[in-house]
């Protein structure tokens, strides 16, 4: 890592959401990230920050973080807006959870005060303590219990990599990178492919790595067993081809039961940012 981790990190995590946002979105987020490179820089100069390298950051360095952004701009003399401030802070939660660092929810636990309540119309998405208990849940499947196991990498793919159902129904095996420096997922085939849609690489949230990997695995098996070939990452087991969009729901349906709760891909997906 380089003498400016900050800036090497949101550079790579934004360029992995290429394709993900509109281009006018990209450009917003970018100059926020810009933005908090700066008070990063600047308060880990002052002493004030414990690192740089957000995937270290604390919840106290999250704090100060908050704090500076809620701090009046000595050049326009005026304060950003708590939706503003809100929206600064998402981005940096959204790239800690990347690199595996949930900072940002720990500091609003543990200072309520930083979660201020603002009117909007999007629905809720989940909360870290129940995507953790997804991910810690597929800890106890056995690796031969593949319908239990599918079904948990199809959500976890869902919530890890926030795509769609039709993203996932086309994904294929060579196009999931866990081992790269920043672990991703190629989507080819995306929502609106032939008009607005271009293809792109969605980071994967980390806590859902391991069942995606035993997931893979165990697939690969399934297919030998039974004679298959398929180079999709989700299949019908009948003959390898690809799933429904019922079939998928089928799927994921499992992992609900499992888990006691009902959650759609649509869940998943605002949770994924």
């Amino acid at each position: 890592m380089g003498r400016n981790p900050f800036k090497e990190h949101w550079t790579s995590y934004l360029g992995m959401c290429v394709g993900t946002y509109a281009d006018k979105t990209i450009e917003v987020t970018r100059r926020r990230f810009r933005g908090l490179e700066r008070i990063v820089r600047t308060k880990y100069e002052e002493g004030e920050l414990s690192t740089q390298n957000p995937k270290h950051f604390t919840a106290e360095d999250s704090l100060i973080i908050y704090t500076e952004l809620g701090e009046e701009n000595p050049e326009t003399k005026k304060a950003r807006q708590p939706v503003t401030v809100s929206k600064y802070m998402n981005d940096l939660r959204n790239l800690c959870l990347s690199l595996d660092n949930c900072c940002v929810d720990v500091m609003h636990k543990r200072y309520p005060y930083t979660r201020k309540k603002i009117k909007h119309t999007r629905l809720e998405c989940m909360d870290v303590e129940t995507m953790e208990k997804i991910a810690q849940k597929t800890a106890n499947i056995d690796d031969d219990d593949f319908i239990m196991l599918r079904s948990y990498a199809v959500a976890g793919t869902y919530l890890g990599a926030g795509t769609r159902t039709l993203e996932l129904q086309h994904i294929k095996v060579c196009n999931v990178h866990l081992d790269h420096d920043t672990p991703h997922i190629f989507l080819e085939v995306v929502k609106g492919g032939d008009t607005y849609g271009e293809d792109r690489y969605a980071p994967m949230i980390p806590m859902f790595y391991p069942v995606l990997k035993r997931y893979m695995v165990a697939r690969q098996k399934y297919l030998d067993d039974h004679g298959l070939e398929s180079d999709l990452l989700f299949f019908r087991l009948s003959d390898g081809v690809m799933l429904t969009d019922k079939s998928v729901r089928k799927v994921r349906s499992i992992a609900n039961t499992g888990m006691g709760m009902d959650f759609s891909g649509m869940d998943c997906r605002r949770s994924y940012g």
